[in-house]
């Protein structure tokens, strides 16, 4: 279990991926249902909404879409303190 931390990650796409990272789920068995998820997604050249890669899935979406095509290289920060989060992408 984490508290309070701070992370960076480099990942690329396959074609169609989609993923994320969960936070804040008091349930390892039943993240999605009880915490937060930064939405991993191949939505290149996609509007911003947000369901978009780099979002709080369903909660909150990006300013722009920042993400790059597949086989390209992205970069995301998270951070994590108390209620406060902050996606960097």
């Amino acid at each position: 279990m984490y508290s309070d931390c701070e992370f960076e990650l480099e990942y690329k796409f396959a074609e169609d991926a989609n993923s994320g990272i969960f936070l804040r789920a008091p349930d390892p068995d039943l993240p999605a249902y009880k915490g937060f998820e930064v939405q991993i997604i191949d939505d290149y050249g996609d509007f911003p909404d947000h369901h978009g890669n780099g979002s709080i899935y369903d909660v909150i979406g990006v300013m722009r879409n920042m993400t790059k095509p597949v086989g390209e290289w992205n970069k995301m920060s998270v951070w994590l303190k108390g209620s406060e989060i902050r996606i960097i992408h």
